[in-house]
């Protein structure tokens, strides 16, 4: 058996491997690579939010580009089947593989009867979020919200310490030749007494 997401819920995809006898278990982290979660909150306003709701036949459909700008696309929905009271996670879990670039087009859609308007798009979305979607009113798709939670990683204090490394690379040179300017223009400035 197999398993393809996130184990512990840290941020990273993982895959999970038990052979067959049942003995041996062998998880191994997928590095380099993007994902999103997305849940929605079922029928809930946004004043009461019950996270994890399901929503069944909300369809989602995304666009990016991976890391040979090729133009990848995805679709999924949130509960594929309702028969013999199946369990299904509240959440999906998409794999972006690598990428280097936004989500450009990111769409969900309900079936609410009415062919013209049953849908709505988002732009620019970040990979490697957990996404949940209030589609509340159904039928007013232009007022559904999208939110976005990002959780640190590791990587976190690596690029706060690179940022403070340029800002001193480039503020010390300037500070150095303010003051060598002030010291040169000393003496041409006369005394008044």
């Amino acid at each position: 058996a197999e398993y393809m997401g996130g184990l512990n819920d840290e941020g990273t995809a993982d895959l999970l491997v038990i052979c067959s006898n049942g003995t041996s278990l062998l998880t191994y982290t997928v590095v380099n690579s993007y994902y999103i979660t997305m849940g929605t909150n079922g029928e809930s306003t946004l004043k009461q939010s019950r996270y994890g709701a399901s929503n069944p036949g909300m369809m989602i459909m995304f666009t990016w580009p991976d890391i040979n700008d090729k133009l990848r696309t995805v679709a999924g929905v949130q509960q594929p089947t309702s028969t013999y009271m199946s369990l299904t996670l509240p959440y999906i879990l998409f794999g972006l593989g690598r990428t280097n670039s936004y989500i450009q087009e990111f769409y969900c859609g309900i079936s609410t009867g009415d062919i013209t308007n049953h849908y709505k798009l988002w732009t620019g979305v970040i990979p490697n979020a957990r996404a949940f979607i209030i589609p509340h009113p159904r039928n007013q798709p232009d007022q559904w919200v999208l939110e976005l939670y990002l959780s640190p990683s590791t990587l976190l204090f690596y690029v706060v310490g690179l940022v403070v490394l340029s800002l001193l690379a480039i503020g010390i040179p300037i500070l150095y030749m303010r003051h060598k300017e002030k010291k040169a223009d000393a003496p041409s400035v006369p005394l008044k007494f």
